[in-house]
């Protein structure tokens, strides 16, 4: 892939957010959220890839997410749910 068929990456925030991520068949499992854009987050724990879990945190919400890579206890989830900045001011 090319650099310039890459996507741009959103800003990303270093964040210790408590979470609870519900997997498939109803599974809850308590994490925590160490990464955080627009897009989506990293989490903390075994996770499969491709996997669809829902993240609850008191900051986020519970957005539905799938995760895109998985390893050494951590995996990077992107969001289904589109979230888009706050307007800025003019």
């Amino acid at each position: 892939m090319s650099l310039k068929a890459r996507p741009s990456r959103r800003l990303r925030h270093n964040v210790r957010l408590d979470a609870s991520v519900t997997r498939s068949g109803g599974f809850v499992l308590d994490t925590t959220v160490t990464d955080l854009s627009l897009d989506g987050c990293c989490l903390l724990g075994y996770f499969q890839p491709t996997e669809i879990v829902e993240i609850a945190t008191r900051t986020i919400g519970t957005p539905r997410a799938q995760t895109q890579w998985v390893g050494q206890g951590r995996a990077g989830a992107r969001f289904l749910t589109r979230r888009e900045p706050p307007a800025q001011p003019h």
